[in-house]
């Protein structure tokens, strides 16, 4: 919304802003490759990978093995990437509004990704889809103890 109020040329935070959400784009997409590829490798093996299916398996390929929900991670990162790409804007339009409403427009700014963060992780994200998960797939647990849950890292040793 902002860079439609911004007609000036695209500065460097701009371009660094639309680089951040172009890579989570195309490793959010990678993520939901992966997770395809798995459950139909699982399928044809007469595994049951598939959500709401008890006994399934765990996913914890490519991106999946540095974090649980690599999804929710880049597309929170995408939303990163917009905040980012939006200050320049948001800093040229502070001459050119009321202060009420650029004190507005920075509240939005700031909120995009803390909003998207929590939503991600503890309101239809991460939290409620491991509470199920866990109930439904044994080896989940141990999943838990070795890959973190949104922030991408190295994994832990194997839980036995």
């Amino acid at each position: 919304m902002l860079h439609g109020f911004d007609q000036e040329g695209l500065s460097t935070l701009e371009f660094v802003g639309h680089a951040v959400w172009l890579v989570a784009f195309a490793l959010e997409s990678t993520a939901d490759r992966q997770k395809l590829a798995f459950v139909n490798k699982c399928i044809k093996a007469g595994k049951e990978a598939r959500l709401r299916r008890k006994g399934g398996e765990v996913c914890n390929v490519g991106l999946w093995k540095f974090t649980r929900h690599p999804n929710y991670f880049f597309q929170w990162l995408g939303w990163v990437g917009i905040s980012i790409s939006c200050i320049p804007a948001l800093l040229r339009l502070s001459g050119k509004t009321g202060f009420v409403s650029w004190i507005l427009f920075v509240a939005i700014l700031v909120y995009v990704p803390i909003g998207s963060y929590l939503m991600m992780v503890y309101y239809t994200g991460s939290i409620p889809m491991e509470v199920y998960t866990v109930q439904t797939r044994p080896d989940y647990a141990k999943y838990q103890k070795t890959t973190n849950m949104f922030f991408p890292g190295i994994p832990a040793a194997k839980a036995e």
